[in-house]
């Protein structure tokens, strides 16, 4: 029987020890977390790794998730899930994410997007 490949998610924000927590909490043999505090960092590894799941936060380096979210779909071949992570759930976008997250977030609510994306493959 062949081995499932591990989902890979990315989550970006500019706050390292935020970036560390979503690590630790989703990361597992099933489920590969990828994070990013750069957002050039970030295009770099989706463009050669794509990943399944992105969160991104709303304030970034020099940018805003808004932003890099125009971005990753012009990277991209194939429709990615795109996730906001935010302080404030009023902030205006153009971009239309899956959802929305206030944080801080409930990890049942991330852990129920895994689920639900790892029973749909």
């Amino acid at each position: 029987m062949k081995e499932k490949k591990p989902l890979i998610i990315v989550y970006m924000d500019d706050e390292p020890d935020l970036c560390e927590i979503f690590s630790d909490y989703f990361s597992s043999e099933q489920v590969q977390v990828l994070t990013f505090s750069k957002p050039d960092e970030a295009l770099s590894s989706i463009k050669t790794n794509p990943p399944d799941l992105i969160f991104l936060d709303y304030q970034l380096p020099g940018t805003t998730g808004d932003l890099i979210a125009h971005e990753i779909v012009k990277i991209l071949t194939f429709p990615v899930p795109i996730y906001l992570v935010t302080g404030n759930l009023e902030v205006k976008t153009d971009f239309i994410f899956d959802k929305k997250f206030e944080k801080p977030m409930k990890s049942s609510d991330i852990q129920e997007i895994i689920d639900n994306y790892t029973q749909k493959t």
